[in-house]
């Protein structure tokens, strides 16, 4: 990600002051957008909001780090045990600091100081009292260390120990090297000896780099298990690829047979202070920023000009910048079924823009529905605020989030008791008022006891009571899950032979990176290959599709680019789409085999339209036309709540019933109606029943600034074990997770 200044930050913020629009100044400035946004809304910088955490002040600080860089020039650059020895003194703490305690200005210093290393070394072994060796050999090694015990403690001086423990660490180095070395080859010779056994099949594989299992695979599988008889004698079997492939091959077109690595979340939402990314970058997972280059096609397929296109979604942005502040400042005073759309008919009616202007402007907002899963609508403007996220860029996630998840799975998976493909149909909890919580989940065919349990299910699940709680959960817990509001997006990706849309791309020879992270980076390896393809494609309030089809909006993405997509890029598209399309498409495939010819025809004959407005797309040609199609099917998923993540939609006020309270007398009841407060809603749902050792986890549950995200999803469940250790006097506190007053 790129680094920006302060200074940067105070340009940005004056080019605001300035008239010019926050995303302008944004990108100008190479700021991430929220990172602005939050700047203008008060947000202090990170070195002024954390001063009061620091422990030296930023004056002491600027004097150390620019002793440090001396002592680098002239060739003694101070060791870490000795800075923190220095700060200490500094501070006059007694207390030594921590394991990671650092000192910025340090940073520059190790390059410089390299080349003296070896002098400091020659030094310490000048005058070391004793002439040491490194060790060669396990008996050499003993003997290092049977001499060194029999040095007299006052004799060791600071120099004969350090040159000691360095002669002892290479030599354990060394036989680590040689050991790991041998493992080596025997692993190797192993694996030989394996590939010459007759007869011996190999295990489905599940190469994380592919993700996907070809027939043979699947077959060999099968048979291992009994599940199918050894046809390898017939014909058809020699027929059959040696390597792992993402389709299955139907004459001259192929279905993705599956492509779990696609289904799940895409993005990484926010880059400061993001567990989430952090975990990313520690397993290995490529990231990379897509920049917001859009190519728009208007409602008779042709496309808009660029230079008119982005004059209007500079106000489309101004506009929403707007709703966000308004939302944050007026929130209880907005009428709860205000949406955003009726937020900017308002200013734009009170603008000096013209009549087509202001229809341009409204059918480019459209494209907020693919943010927010659902039609830009049905967005609150009461509740617009919590739709921010996490401060800097948006990252896409070129593989999968498999290896996040088994990285956060991995203490469960060694010390817990996993059941897998069981289905838990009620929660009950068994406790009288003196006695502590026990609480029973029952699945099909088991039923288990428990001290505390964290629901983790989609809220979907909750809305739909996929789970019976016994007793019910309280009135407003219930009340809360029902206020919440569950999108609807979908997903497809279609395939082709090559990207079409990306000439240049598709026969350039120019090597690609392995990943490209800044937006920046994007840019100047555009520049490099000459490729200019918009990042994303939007097909806007479409009147060219078949009568049978409504004018569903709905966003391409194309996956094909090496300048953003290094070697992750293919001749793919993904496809975003929300209710009432997506619940459309859906049906279309619900009932079908995706192996099947009838699955890739209705997807392929739906999206047509749209692909075939892409650059270079010539009727007919064998590079135009799909050779793989897979699409998700949130709706009819149960387990997955029917739906995908929390958003925030406008809602009438509820009708509640009051009985027998205070002022009414016995059976008498009266009707009241209550605005909805999703906020508190949120604070309900995230606060669960302690009392009943019953915990909610879960995207929905999770800090204002990360709700509907990975991270928010992460951060509730990390809240959640901690109050519960909490809960049972085993820590204190609530752990790292932000709260919501600083989000």
């Amino acid at each position: 990600m790129k680094q920006y200044t302060e200074n940067e930050v105070q340009q940005a913020l004056e080019d605001v002051a300035g008239g010019c629009s926050i995303r302008r100044a944004a990108l100008t400035w190479g700021i991430p957008y929220p990172t602005l946004r939050h700047r203008i809304q008060g947000t202090q910088s990170r070195d002024i909001a954390f001063a009061g955490q620091q422990k030296l002040s930023q004056t002491q600080e600027s004097l150390l780090s620019d002793w440090i860089t001396t002592q680098a020039a002239l060739g003694f650059s101070p060791t870490h045990q000795q800075l923190r020895e220095l700060a200490r003194r500094v501070l006059g703490d007694p207390q030594p600091l921590g394991r990671k305690w650092d000192i910025p200005g340090s940073q520059g210093s190790s390059s410089q100081s390299a080349g003296n290393i070896g002098s400091s070394q020659q030094w310490e072994s000048a005058v070391s009292e004793v002439l040491w060796s490194t060790p060669r050999k396990s008996a050499d090694l003993q003997h290092q260390l049977q001499l060194f015990s029999q040095l007299r403690q006052e004799s060791q001086s600071v120099y004969t120990q350090r040159h000691l423990f360095r002669k002892i660490q290479k030599g354990w180095d060394n036989q680590a090297y040689r050991l790991a070395f041998v493992e080596h080859q025997n692993e190797a010779l192993q694996a030989h000896i394996n590939s010459q056994q007759q007869g011996r099949r190999k295990k489905v594989q599940l190469d994380p780099n592919t993700k996907f299992a070809n027939i043979g695979d699947i077959q060999r599988a099968q048979i291992e298990a009994g599940e199918r008889e050894d046809d390898a004698d017939e014909s058809s079997g020699s027929e059959l690829p040696s390597e792992p492939e993402s389709c299955v091959w139907l004459g001259q077109r192929s279905i993705l047979t599956d492509c779990h690595h696609v289904r799940g979340p895409n993005w990484i939402h926010g880059t400061e202070e993001n567990p989430v990314l952090q975990i990313s970058q520690e397993v290995g997972v490529s990231l990379c920023a897509v920049d917001d280059t859009m190519q728009i096609f208007e409602p008779s397929g042709i496309s808009m000009p660029k230079a008119l296109a982005d004059e209007e979604l500079e106000t489309v942005w101004s506009l929403i910048d707007e709703a966000f502040k308004y939302s944050n400042e007026e929130c209880l005073d907005i009428r709860s079924d205000l949406s955003l759309k009726d937020f900017f008919k308002k200013k734009l009616s009170a603008s000096s823009l013209s009549h087509d202007q202001q229809a341009r402007v409204l059918l480019l907002a459209e494209m907020w529905g693919s943010f927010i899963g659902d039609s830009w609508e049905r967005q609150s403007l009461r509740w617009f605020w919590l739709e921010e996220c996490l401060e800097g860029e948006n990252l896409y996630v070129m593989e999968s989030h498999g290896p996040i998840v088994q990285h956060v799975a991995a203490t469960a998976l060694e010390h817990a008791d996993i059941h897998l493909s069981t289905r838990v149909r009620s929660i009950e909890n068994l406790r009288s008022d003196m006695e502590d919580p026990v609480v029973l989940v029952r699945t099909d065919d088991a039923v288990f006891k428990f001290d505390e349990v964290v629901v983790a299910v989609p809220l979907g699940c909750l809305k739909k009571d996929h789970i019976t709680f016994v007793p019910p959960l309280p009135q407003r817990l219930q009340t809360a899950v029902g206020n919440a509001s569950y999108s609807s997006l979908e997903k497809v990706y279609i395939t082709f032979p090559v990207a079409f849309w990306d000439r240049i791309q598709a026969s350039s020879n120019v090597p690609v990176s392995n990943q490209c992270s800044t937006v920046e980076g994007n840019e100047a390896q555009r520049e490099k290959t000459g490729i200019t393809s918009p990042s994303f494609f939007h097909f806007l309030h479409p009147e060219y599709v078949p009568e049978k089809q409504q004018h569903w909006s709905i966003e391409l993405v194309p996956l094909s680019s090496a300048a953003v997509f290094g070697s992750h890029a293919k001749p793919t598209v993904l496809i975003y789409t929300h209710d009432p399309c997506a619940a459309y498409v859906s049906s279309l495939i619900r009932d079908l085999d995706p192996a099947g010819t009838k699955y890739f025809d209705a997807l392929e004959c739906f999206f047509r339209p749209f692909y075939s407005r892409l650059p270079n797309y010539q009727t007919g040609h064998a590079d135009c036309t799909p050779t793989a199609i897979l699409a998700t099917d949130w709706h009819g998923d149960d387990l997955a709540g029917n739906g995908s993540y929390t958003n925030f939609q406008v809602s009438e006020a509820v009708t509640v019933t009051a009985r027998n309270g205070g002022m009414y007398e016995e059976g008498q009841e009266k009707q009241e109606s209550r605005e909805i407060h999703l906020d508190l809603d949120i604070r309900v749902m995230r606060s669960g029943l302690p009392e009943r050792g019953v915990w909610f986890a879960g995207e929905h549950t999770a800090p204002f600034v990360a709700l509907g995200t990975t991270t928010g999803a992460y951060w509730s469940g990390e809240s959640a074990a901690s109050r519960i250790l909490a809960a049972n006097g085993i820590v204190s506190g609530t752990g790292a997770t932000p709260s919501d007053d600083t989000s």
